[in-house]
C-alpha cells in the first residue's frame, strides 16, 4: 500500500511524493537535482500511439536506473517529465551526469515495432548550495532550467543561474 503511494505505476520509479520524501531526508549538505523531459513526446504519442509512448517512458526509466548510483533517486513526476536527485553531488557533477544520460538516450537507439524513432531529452540542473540556499527551491530552479533547454533548441543540458536573463546555459 505505502509503495503505491510513493511509486509511479508505469515505470516503478518514485513519484513526486516519493521523491519529495527522499529529498527531505537529512544527509549530506549538498545535492544536485536534474529535471528532464523527453523531447517532442506528444508527437511520438500522436504518431505511434500511447502504447509506444509508454514503451519510450519505460526505456527512459531503465536508462535512468542504470546511469545513477544507489544513493540517487529517480522519479517520474509528470507525463514525460522525470527528476533525478543526486545527494552529496555538486552542480558540476550534476551537469556531468545529465550530459552522460543525454548522450545515452540519444545514442541508445529505440524503435517501436520495427520503426526507428530517435529519442532525445532536455535537461535542467540546479544544485544546493550552489544555486540556492534552500533545498525547497531546487525543483523550481531545475524546472526553469529545463524550460530554458527546451527554448534553446532541445536535446541539451542547461543549469540554473541567477543572471539578469534568468536561467541560462
Amino acid at each position: 500500500e505505502t509503495d503505491r503511494a510513493i511509486k509511479d505505476p508505469l515505470t516503478g520509479l518514485l513519484n513526486r511524493r516519493g521523491l519529495t520524501e527522499r529529498m527531505g531526508l537529512l544527509g549530506p549538505e549538498r545535492g544536485a537535482l536534474i529535471a528532464l523531459d523527453i523531447d517532442k513526446f506528444k508527437l511520438l504519442n500522436d504518431t505511434l500511439g500511447h502504447a509506444a509512448g509508454d514503451a519510450a517512458l519505460l526505456h527512459l526509466a531503465r536508462i535512468l536506473q542504470e546511469q545513477v548510483r544507489g544513493v540517487d533517486s529517480a522519479a517520474r513526476v509528470g507525463g514525460e517529465e522525470f527528476l533525478l536527485w543526486l545527494p552529496g553531488t555538486s552542480l558540476e557533477e550534476g551537469v556531468r551526469v545529465a550530459e552522460r544520460v543525454r548522450v545515452r538516450i540519444g545514442t541508445g537507439g529505440w524503435d517501436w515495432q520495427g520503426r526507428d524513432w530517435p529519442l532525445s531529452a532536455s535537461f535542467g540542473v540546479a544544485a544546493w548550495p550552489e544555486t540556492t540556499r534552500s533545498r525547497d527551491n531546487l525543483a523550481a530552479q531545475a524546472d526553469a532550467a529545463l524550460y530554458a533547454a527546451k527554448r534553446g533548441g532541445r536535446d541539451r543540458v542547461v543549469t540554473w543561474s541567477t543572471g539578469p536573463s534568468g536561467a541560462s546555459g
